[in-house]
């Protein structure tokens, strides 16, 4: 004949485990679950606004291209006047740096890629050297150009020596700052449409 057991340990091992343990661990399980999902939707969120920032700098970007380019065009049909059109910088000015967690974010998303210009994760100092540097002295050049015609002398030398692919390379240099934040943009838009965003 079957012996009965002590039934005493036995349920309340059981009791414990439903009144305390399962409570506890059930918690400890959702706490995580909705703490991933909080974390994914707030890289999400940063990834979506680094696309944003990315798309106000580009539009100047291009548009810096653009106006060089057609400052170059104008030195070579022998204009008698410069253009007087400024590189834009009021996206940078207005943001004066891109934000440490979308800096991080493509950090860490760009790590062990390969690029064919500069580093998503360098976006911060190409950005800079670009609006406060490039465009400061680009400026300032279109200024002094307009100034020299307006006396009468020859405006171009001084255009040419930032425009001329020979000598100063900013159109260029626009183009490159322009891949970076089409290779940033596009790591971001990326990240925020992934499952798991890093």
């Amino acid at each position: 004949m079957n012996q009965p057991t002590d039934y005493f340990p036995n349920a309340f091992l059981v009791d414990l485990l439903k009144g305390v343990v399962l409570p506890i661990f059930v918690s400890a399980v959702t706490t995580l679950v909705f703490g991933l999902l909080n974390e994914g939707k707030r890289k999400r969120g940063t990834s979506l606004l680094g696309v944003a920032i990315i798309e106000s700098l580009q539009e100047e970007v291009r548009n810096g291209i653009s106006i060089m380019t057609e400052q170059l065009e104008t030195i070579k049909r022998s204009d008698p006047n410069p253009l007087s059109h400024y590189l834009p910088s009021e996206s940078w000015q207005g943001v004066a740096t891109i934000p440490n967690d979308v800096l991080l974010q493509l950090r860490d998303i760009s790590k062990d890629r390969r690029f064919s210009g500069f580093a998503p994760s360098e976006i911060q100092m190409h950005c800079k050297n670009y609006f406060r540097y490039m465009c400061t002295n680009y400026n300032n050049a279109v200024n002094n150009a307009r100034e020299g015609a307006r006396k009468g002398y020859d405006w171009k030398p001084i255009m040419l020596r930032l425009l001329d692919p020979n000598q100063g390379h900013f159109i260029e240099s626009a183009q490159q700052v322009y891949q970076l934040l089409e290779d940033s943009k596009a790591l971001l838009a990326k990240n925020a449409k992934a499952r798991f965003p890093k």
